[in-house]
């Protein structure tokens, strides 16, 4: 995965090598870790968003988009937001705290399956959420919005990003809304049944806007695309139902190429076990080591929790008096043997009886 990355940013993976210490480039360093786990994200949102437009609404597979196409397509966006309006309502119901929609949830009994692949848990870690359920940070639509516009006369607006907040990835999919605003999302040529025929230039800018431009739009797609196309909105009868399943018909299993014998079938399946991820959560400890005693107090409560915790993140802002650099350096260098006695392959030795471990 690294290698893929530096070959679409050579020149930014050369600047940062030749670095000793980050920031040294102006802080314009690549922070490989961060880099990517969005680039994995990024591109497991992509595959499943262009799969589906070229290959499932692209249904002649042509490049273009007739109005026949387009029609089919705006009548199933339609009925999503009025079902997502009625799923805002049963959730600011007084028996909304027990709904249950329906939608998938990848990561329901993962314990049970790993153990059957002879996986054990992953320590103190807890999965959230999963690639295959959506887009973690699926820009939030605003539930009150979402009800009003059930009169036929309002619509929710999402072309100002300043008044959205994205989802956490510890809320789960069937607790998600999203609007899809068809004329802001998909343009007036597209809406336009005048209009029999987008070109594939048309075509394909409309998705770059979509996807990557509007990407709430693209967010709010892929989470229609991951939920069950079987989901009913039965809350349409009873808005108070704790039961119902509802959320609008969703596009669940519209993603793959329809022909399983195509090379595009073969490259989507590639690329979805390339890049799916999960995201979990983990108990970890920030410190910052200032003065000799408190360093060596912090890093005793590190030690101690090595079984609970799997991460910890120490900063050195030692100061300028170098009696009491010298005394935090030896100790943070007794932690890190007492901690990792053993050494990686790549790890220099230290030589015998060096001061900072006596």
């Amino acid at each position: 995965m690294l290698q893929e990355i530096q070959h679409i940013w050579p020149e930014e993976f050369a600047q940062t090598s030749s670095h000793r210490f980050r920031g040294e480039g102006r802080a314009e360093d690549i922070q490989v870790s961060f880099f990517m786990a969005h680039y994995v994200m990024e591109r497991f949102r992509e595959t499943q968003l262009s799969s589906f437009w070229n290959y499932r609404l692209d249904a002649n597979l042509d490049g273009a988009l007739d109005w026949t196409e387009r029609r089919g397509f705006l009548e199933r966006m339609r009925g999503w937001n009025e079902g997502q309006a009625r799923l805002a309502q049963v959730l600011n119901s007084a028996e909304g705290y027990r709904f249950k929609s329906g939608f998938n949830d990848s990561l329901q009994g993962y314990e049970t399956h790993l153990a059957r692949l002879g996986f054990p848990r992953s320590g103190s870690s807890d999965y959230e959420f999963s690639g295959l359920d959506g887009y973690p940070f699926m820009m939030q639509a605003n539930e009150f919005e979402l009800i009003q516009s059930l009169d036929g006369a309002t619509i929710p607006s999402f072309s100002n990003n300043n008044k959205n907040t994205p989802y956490l990835p510890h809320i789960p999919a069937d607790r998600r809304l999203c609007y899809f605003d068809i004329d802001y999302c998909l343009g007036p040529q597209f809406t336009d049944e005048s209009i029999p025929y987008l070109d594939k230039t048309t075509t394909s800018q409309i998705f770059e806007d979509l996807a990557f431009e509007k990407f709430q739009c693209g967010d709010c797609l892929l989470h229609m695309l991951r939920q069950s196309s079987s989901t009913t909105s039965s809350a349409k009868s009873s808005s108070s139902s704790s039961s119902s399943s509802a959320g609008g018909p969703g596009l669940g299993g519209e993603i793959l190429p329809l022909n399983t014998q195509s090379p595009a079938f073969r490259q989507v399946i590639v690329d979805l076990n390339k890049y799916n991820f999960v995201i979990a959560s983990s108990p970890y400890s920030f410190v910052q080591l200032q003065e000799p005693q408190e360093a060596r107090t912090k890093l005793d409560n590190i030690q101690s929790r090595e079984y609970i915790e799997a991460f910890f993140c120490i900063n050195d802002n030692l100061g300028e008096n170098q009696t009491a650099v010298e005394q935090i350096r030896r100790i943070f260098a007794n932690f890190l043997e007492s901690r990792f006695p053993t050494p990686s392959p790549w790890e220099k030795e230290p030589p015998p009886h060096h001061p900072l471990l006596s």
